[in-house]
């Protein structure tokens, strides 16, 4: 599974600080990527190119929502996990996907997990600071956002440890000597 990592619609800079409805700062590296049926967007009503800028990818919309155009898919983008799909939207969904980077505490094991259509795949970051990238792909909203959820409560096993291989190969050797 892949996910790009969270840049501004096909640029190599990382988003600018936004705010959040209530005022706060938004963490700058959480991307939600809700992608739609490509023959059905151009159905929506009021659907239109933008007349601003977009950079890399086209940008269109629709009353109150952006949607972008770039590889040949369909998306518009949530900043945060809480938010539902917006109306305009919701019945054209393909798929969704959503990058994040959270604290390594609690410890995590790198691997792949699943919730029913959610499917996850987490490992270290690799930077200075502590971090585990979260890259979750799923059919609805709601299983992704309590695949997420779960993941960062430490309360859930992946179906597929990255960690438990070299171990498991281990004790294989040693059961069969």
């Amino acid at each position: 599974m892949y996910i790009k990592n969270p840049v501004d619609h096909g640029t190599d800079e990382p988003r600018k600080a936004q705010r959040n409805s209530d005022g706060k700062k938004r963490r700058q590296y959480m991307s939600i990527h809700v992608y739609l049926n490509g023959e059905e967007v151009g159905k929506l009503e009021g659907f239109q190119p933008s007349h601003r800028d977009a950079l890399k990818a086209k940008l269109f919309e629709v009353p109150g929502l952006d949607i972008w155009h770039e590889e040949g898919r369909w998306y518009t983008i949530l900043y945060d996990v809480n938010a539902p799909v917006p109306a305009e939207v919701a019945d054209i969904v393909e798929e969704i996907s959503l990058y994040d980077l959270i604290p390594a505490s609690p410890k995590r094991e790198s691997g792949i997990y699943r919730y029913k259509s959610a499917e996850a795949e987490i490992e270290p970051d690799g930077g200075e600071k502590p971090r585990i990238q979260v890259r979750i792909r799923a059919k609805k909203m709601d299983d992704l956002r309590e695949l997420f959820r779960s993941i960062k409560a430490g309360s859930i096993r992946p179906e597929k440890s990255y960690e438990n291989r070299q171990i498991s190969w281990l004790l294989n050797l040693i059961k069969n000597y």
